[in-house]
């Protein structure tokens, strides 16, 4: 690993906004958009539906069609789990039936995101609400014009300005007890006494949304790009929050429509294996698995280098960084753009705090266990719902060997933390989700492949691999895990 070539002065502050949906020169080392962009922009294309694991490059597509679609011909509609009342809906107190019933309220969810997108739209196609109250009769024929009319008069307030998302999801919950008979299709409403106006006008709101949502399309003059990203944050798996986004992909079934509405949705793969979806198998063609390889992502970061320093392409790779620097790099990664650029970032940051204007092997070294240490506390950011405090319990594992058996897993590592666990010891208390494994230290080995910081051996002497959570690898006593790269420097791994 070396970089014989000689660098003169170069100028650096960032690689760029790594979450890519506050990038606005993203469009300047974007690259093969030909990939997802197009696919993304081409309102005939049936992707809706961009799923991958966190870091992909879910959101660099979307952010990708906001900056590049003409904004005369196109308007653009985005959506974030704020305006969502996202975390509301894990949050909120459950007390009417419909919350308490999930599973047969479908339909409610599916009104939800029926009632925020024809909002959405209405709102756009007419920016005058004045002349939208006068005109809305030449959108929607007898019946449907007093059907829009009414809608409008829901989502606007008395001086016309749009009503706050947030709020009307949890007026919507709040408002009115819904409960469905289990002899026929029909909805029983009972509305409290205290709010019965508001309620009475929320539930006739459900009786009109289905029908003036499927005309939609059919009844505007513009394109429209609705894009919905980030429906990761605050997500905690809860079933209320599922049973939200199964509704959406029922409820896009209505909007994302040729030529006149293109619909695109970022979603974390994990969230959508965990959602269920009535008829699964009829939006495969919705769904676009996002990957990219080792020679994409290299490129990424090399245009980006070149962007942000000056420095011809020829001299990043070889001059800049050692020649083989970026085969290093990746092997540390789990091969997502994300993690490339933020380590890259992590590298000249380093080299320029140590006055030297090519990168060394000493100081990817250090940039690699500052990268390492981000990644845990990432991970446990990630699933702390699930498992409070994860990083701690991850973290004692330093000092081991990157590679092991599972009888040492199940002897040192699985008794040892539920022995700390049971005599109370440190912060054992807050991963306390760990205890009770001595006796079943394959639960707790699944648990830590499950979300990725262990890979598995089928022996001592195989290739790491994912563990697969569809078709699960079955653990035995000849079984080995080695602890992912990724995590490995910033717990002072043991071993090559």
């Amino acid at each position: 690993m070396s970089n014989p070539k000689k660098i003169r002065n170069w100028t650096y502050t960032d690689l760029g906004r790594v979450v890519a949906e506050q990038d606005v020169n993203l469009v300047d080392y974007y690259v093969s958009p030909s990939k997802y962009v197009e696919r993304a922009s081409d309102v005939n294309d049936s992707a809706v539906f961009y799923v991958g694991p966190k870091g992909i490059g879910k959101s660099a597509i979307l952010q990708m069609v906001r900056l590049t679609l003409p904004q005369e011909s196109n308007r653009i509609i985005n959506i974030t789990p704020d305006n969502l009342a996202f975390s509301a809906l894990a949050n909120i107190e459950v007390t009417t039936p419909i919350l308490n019933m999930i599973g047969k309220q479908k339909w409610f969810f599916k009104s939800i995101w029926d009632y925020l997108l024809t909002v959405e739209i209405l709102r756009r196609e007419y920016k005058n609400q004045t002349w939208l109250r006068q005109s809305v009769g030449k959108l929607y024929r007898s019946p449907f014009e007093k059907k829009a009319q009414k809608l409008l008069d829901t989502c606007l307030k008395d001086d016309g300005k749009p009503v706050n998302l947030m709020n009307t999801i949890i007026d919507l919950l709040d408002s009115v007890e819904l409960s469905a008979e289990t002899d026929s299709a029909k909805i029983a409403a009972n509305i409290k006494a205290d709010k019965k106006s508001e309620g009475n006008k929320n539930l006739e709101l459900f009786s009109i949304i289905n029908s003036v949502a499927k005309d939609t399309c059919d009844n505007i003059k513009h394109n429209y790009y609705i894009v919905i990203d980030d429906l990761d944050q605050n997500w905690r798996n809860d079933p209320v929050q599922n049973e939200f986004l199964s509704g959406l992909f029922q409820s896009l079934k209505n909007f994302s429509k040729p030529p006149r509405i293109k619909c695109l949705v970022s979603m974390r793969e994990d969230i959508y294996k965990n959602i269920i979806i009535q008829d699964r198998d009829k939006f495969h063609d919705w769904v676009c698995n996002v990957k990219w390889d080792f020679s994409e992502i290299k490129e990424m970061v090399t245009l980006r280098v070149h962007k942000k320093t000056g420095l011809n392409r020829n001299m990043i790779w070889g001059g800049l960084f050692p020649e083989n620097g970026f085969d290093f790099l990746f092997k540390h990664t789990q091969e997502r753009p994300r993690e490339l650029i933020r380590l890259t970032h992590l590298c000249l940051e380093g080299a320029k705090q140590s006055g030297r204007n090519q990168i060394e092997k000493e100081d990817m070294i250090k940039a690699l266990k500052l990268f390492s240490e981000e990644k845990i506390e990432d991970l446990a950011s990630e699933k702390h719902f699930l498992y409070p405090y994860l990083n701690l319990a991850l973290k004692r594992f330093r000092g081991w060997p990157k590679e092991f058996s599972y009888k040492q897993f199940k002897s040192e590592y699985a008794e040892m933390i539920n022995l700390e666990i049971v005599c109370k010891e440190g912060n054992a208390i807050k991963y306390s989700w760990a205890g009770g494994y001595d006796k079943d230290a394959k639960g707790l080995a699944v648990i830590l492949l499950e979300v990725g910081f262990l890979l598995f051996k089928s022996d001592e002497k195989s290739r790491t691999a994912q563990y697969d959570i569809d078709n699960p690898q079955n653990l035995t006593e000849n079984t080995w895990l080695a602890i992912h790269p990724v995590y490995c420097s910033g717990l002072n791994l043991k071993g090559d």
